[in-house]
């Protein structure tokens, strides 16, 4: 782990974020491809990134994540936990 990549995952401790999830991988490091296939709301919790490696986690829980950048789609079942924050209208 970098330093930059530890300062980043302590930045968002405590907030919602919202992460992909994915159902394939082809290749691996930099040619790595991820097959997109959901978004899910998401809390980091703690993290360790130290010693080795059986001892470095990150914890997260699920999160309502308000997005406006969200698109809604009634139907969709591939993301959970992130939507648009409501809006009053008169």
């Amino acid at each position: 782990m970098t330093a930059s990549i530890k300062q980043a995952i302590a930045d968002v401790v405590g907030r919602s974020k919202t992460i992909m999830l994915h159902n394939q991988l082809t290749g691996s490091g930099a040619n790595a491809l991820f097959t997109i296939s959901g978004f899910v709301g998401i809390r980091v919790m703690d993290y360790r990134m130290t010693g080795s490696a059986h001892n470095k986690y990150i914890l997260i829980q699920p999160a309502v994540v308000m997005d406006t950048s969200t698109v809604a789609y009634s139907d969709s079942e591939t993301s959970d936990y992130v939507g648009q924050p409501v809006h009053l209208v008169r």
